[in-house]
């Protein structure tokens, strides 16, 4: 993806938001117009229940109704379109229900996924994991789907070929096959991922807090933070269990810890965002206003702003470099 390239996306006008697929690439207009019709219907607001999905708890229930309550507030902050997504789109699998294959696959990996194909997010929570997790996985899946997606739509065989989700751009030779379907790559991947589980860490101090059902899991990682002398270390802690244990005839409380998710990638970018930051030293205020563009761009596919930056900072064709360097394995 070059600046050209993303500079005749931008050009486009956005029709409105019916489901999470904000625009169809290389069709006429009505042609398009359709398409998004036929996915709203047919998949958004089409929501079937899997042979492997569970009924949701009145927890479950009671904290994916405050996600989504201040969630279009949340992302308007970074530009981000709302959308109608109800507790329904949030589909929470049963583990006793999956097959041995099924869980060394990707339900086994993964606390959760956006599944742009369906226009739904499954959650996959694990026996032993607290409520706190499971609102961190509704959230971040819940960032994706809100992120801005373009997809190209295959004419002979009727599939929607993902394009753009969020940051990330899909790379392949034929974008109207299935081949690219099959093989494409997407770029700049962690730089999407980084940008979702930062802003989900941000839903959750400002927001997870007004959730009841989360109100003594967040006593705990309070606790459990409190104690911790290094503050940024700290902040890195989701949630926390307890399990009593028997040691020496006494029972003693132990403690797990859980981070936020990419914590890798989380590092590079806010590495990146720094680096430019000093090299433009009277462009930005801070390092958050860099932040919030990239932000801005995973909610309104709009990465000009950010591709000009980059290739300003580190020369022509760093961008495309960049989105290289940071694609999906």
């Amino acid at each position: 993806m070059v600046i050209g390239e993303i500079k005749r996306d931008e050009e486009a006008q956005e029709p409105e938001r019916t489901s999470g697929i904000m625009r169809v690439a290389n069709v006429p207009p009505e042609k398009e117009k359709e398409i998004l019709s036929d996915i709203k219907t047919e998949l958004f607001d089409e929501q079937t229940v899997s042979r492997l999905e569970r009924e949701k708890t009145p927890e479950e229930v009671e904290i994916i109704n405050g996600i989504l309550t201040d969630m279009a507030d949340f992302i308007k902050k970074y530009r981000g379109t709302a959308l109608k997504i109800t507790p329904e789109h949030i589909h929470v699998v049963d583990r006793d229900k999956l097959s041995e294959g099924q869980m060394q696959g990707i339900l086994g990996v993964f606390g959760g996924k956006y599944w742009p194909d369906n226009q739904l997010i499954t959650v996959h929570p694990r026996s032993d994991e607290g409520y706190l997790k499971f609102a961190k996985v509704v959230t971040h899946e819940l960032i994706h789907f809100y992120a801005f997606q373009s997809i190209n739509f295959d004419q002979k065989g009727g599939q929607m070929l993902s394009r753009v989700e969020g940051f990330s751009t899909a790379v392949g030779e034929n974008k109207d096959s299935e081949s690219y379907l099959n093989g494409s790559e997407f770029y700049f991947n962690d730089i999407e991922e980084a940008l979702t589980e930062e802003l989900t860490k941000r839903f959750d101090k400002e927001y997870f807090g007004s959730i009841p059902a989360l109100a003594e899991e967040i006593r705990k990682r309070n606790n459990l933070r409190s104690r911790i002398k290094d503050k940024v270390a700290a902040g890195e802690i989701m949630g926390c269990t307890e399990k009593m244990e028997k040691i020496g005839g006494e029972s003693v409380t132990r403690w797990r810890a859980e981070d936020y998710s990419y914590q890798e990638q989380r590092k590079e970018l806010w590495d990146l965002i720094k680096d430019v930051w000093h090299k433009n030293p009277k462009q930005f205020k801070s390092v958050e206003d860099i932040f919030s563009m990239f932000a801005e761009a995973h909610f309104t596919g709009r990465r000009l702003k950010v591709a000009r930056l980059i290739e300003k900072t580190y020369g022509k064709g760093s961008f495309r470099k960049l989105g290289e360097k940071t694609k999906a394995e």
